[in-house]
């Protein structure tokens, strides 16, 4: 998980606190909006198509009713934060509202998101007009700050090592 774009997300979003946002991996879902609503991607190289215009991540969204979302791969292949004002509404489990799979529990009825699934905000966001990406961001000057340049990770073999499989 990626702490700073989620938290960092669900506050362009709108919210005075984290809440429940949607973790993809790349490629991401393709969303479409029942109401008008206040969101945010966010996640490393992470971007939108809206509508069939290009959206920026780590960009508060205003997206009418209707709307169509695509969430394409990024670059890195991490993974990315769909937020939205109020949180997505979620069955918690362990106090969190992610899924289970092992356990069939949490987040979307226990189990991966399908095609036709309804993911419901915890708050209605009223808004009337057109589509637009707010003024407001996190700079890629701050970006970098906290992701960086690609960095190496070390290991040092240790007398459990062989039973690792290669």
């Amino acid at each position: 998980m990626d702490e700073f774009a989620w938290k960092t997300g669900c506050y362009l979003a709108g919210n005075s606190e984290p809440v429940i946002s949607l973790e993809y991996f790349h490629p991401g879902p393709v969303l479409k909006f029942s109401a008008p609503s206040l969101i945010s991607i966010t996640g490393p190289e992470c971007s939108g198509i809206l509508d069939g215009a290009v959206v920026p991540g780590w960009h508060p969204l205003l997206v009418k009713a209707g709307s169509l979302l695509e969430l394409p791969p990024s670059p890195s292949g991490r993974c990315g934060y769909l937020n939205i004002f109020g949180g997505f509404r979620a069955a918690a489990y362990l106090g969190s509202g992610s899924t289970s799979l092992a356990s069939g529990a949490g987040g979307h009825e226990g189990r991966k998101l399908a095609a036709g699934d309804v993911l419901e905000p915890e708050t209605d966001f009223y808004q009337a007009g057109n589509n637009a990406v707010l003024g407001w961001t996190i700079t890629g000057r701050d970006l970098m700050l906290v992701y960086g340049e690609e960095k190496h990770l070390s290991l040092l073999p240790a007398p459990e090592s062989s039973l690792l499989d290669e």
